[in-house]
């Protein structure tokens, strides 16, 4: 009986003590979201064999995120492994020869020598040395050429030379450094990219040789005017791509440059819209869209309005409420986070 007793306690106890030793449950913190690393933009080598991507770090202390390159075994038959540790690399693409990978780090364009039998990379050499940096590498099908973008000072960029350009775009911005005026004017779109405003320097599109040479812009003003090329995107698709031949390109741009002024919107003559996507956020620019494309409209065409049921931008419910109310339309909404509604016009 004294051995029966004992046995009971210790099978008591037990579970006791094992649930001490575990962590009490909380509520996740912003801190906790932060301290998980972010994995993005998984690329496949030419072999088949591994998978690169990204990993960010976040520090709250110095307010940073820190992005590397990492790899792993396509079969998953290692661990993953972190193979840059700079002060942030990240677009790492492999050569289509599966000799190389290019990456984006310190503003600039490297490459690094890719051992595809052990999944490990060499020394990253540098291929570009551009003023206003260097970005968003893609190769050449054949191996032979790295496409990006680079941010320069159009009226540099018809120089017909990449060091007169270069210095061209250097000279300015130094003197834009200098100057005490920061104002600045601006009568077309876009003037700010997200979280900074653009300045006088536009995107283009730049190519180098695999070994860093012969650097040039495939995108000058004399080409493109004003316009940023590629167009602005965020977390979009590039706007830029090699034919499979290595021998062209094909980009996105918007040579239209332009305001939508009050009540007038760039437009073809006589045009007419089937479809209209509106995002405007305030009332009187909700306003004057729903005026003018909707009269513009055949019967069963379509207003795709953002933000309508948002209790942010009252002033775009509002002006739709209206229009529906004067027009004898009404909105459809749709189940998505950001308050989309439909209009379908019945007249």
């Amino acid at each position: 009986m004294r051995l029966l007793n004992c046995l009971l306690a210790a099978i008591l106890v037990a579970p006791l003590a094992s649930a001490a030793q575990q962590p009490a449950k909380r509520p996740m913190t912003f801190a906790d979201l932060m301290a998980m690393k972010r994995v993005s933009d998984p690329q496949i080598s030419p072999s088949g064999k591994w998978v690169l991507f990204s990993v960010t770090d976040v520090s709250l202390e110095k307010n940073t995120k820190t992005n590397h390159l990492w790899v792993v075994p396509l079969d998953g038959s290692a661990k993953e492994r972190q193979v840059t540790s700079g002060d942030g690399e990240s677009n790492g693409r492999f050569s289509p020869d599966g000799k190389s990978i290019a990456l984006s780090m310190k503003d600039q364009i490297y490459t690094m020598p890719w051992d595809d039998a052990a999944g490990t990379v060499g020394a990253p050499t540098q291929m570009t040395n551009v003023n206003g940096g260097a970005d968003g590498a893609i190769w050449s099908p054949d191996s032979r050429r790295l496409l990006f973008v680079v941010d320069v000072y159009p009226e540099c960029s018809d120089l017909g030379d990449w060091s007169k350009e270069d210095a061209c775009d250097a000279d300015k911005q130094k003197a834009a450094d200098a100057s005490p005026v920061k104002a600045q004017i601006w009568d077309s779109l876009l003037y700010r990219h997200w979280d900074h405003f653009t300045g006088k320097r536009r995107s283009h599109i730049a190519v180098v040789d695999a070994d860093g040479q012969n650097l040039r812009d495939l995108t000058p003003r004399s080409a493109v005017g004003d316009a940023e090329t590629p167009t602005f995107s965020l977390g979009g698709p590039l706007g830029y791509a090699w034919a499979p031949d290595s021998h062209e390109i094909a980009y996105v741009t918007n040579l239209e440059v332009g305001f939508a002024k009050p009540g007038v919107f760039p437009q073809p003559r006589e045009s007419t819209f089937a479809l209209a996507h509106i995002d405007c956020d305030l009332y009187e620019p909700m306003k004057a869209a729903l005026a003018f494309f909707y009269e513009r409209m055949p019967r069963g065409g379509m207003l795709i309005l953002h933000d309508y049921s948002s209790t942010t931008w009252a002033g775009a419910t509002q002006a739709i409420n209206e229009f529906c109310a004067a027009s004898g339309e009404f909105v459809t909404l749709w189940p998505d986070k950001s308050g989309t509604a439909m209009i379908r016009k019945s007249k």
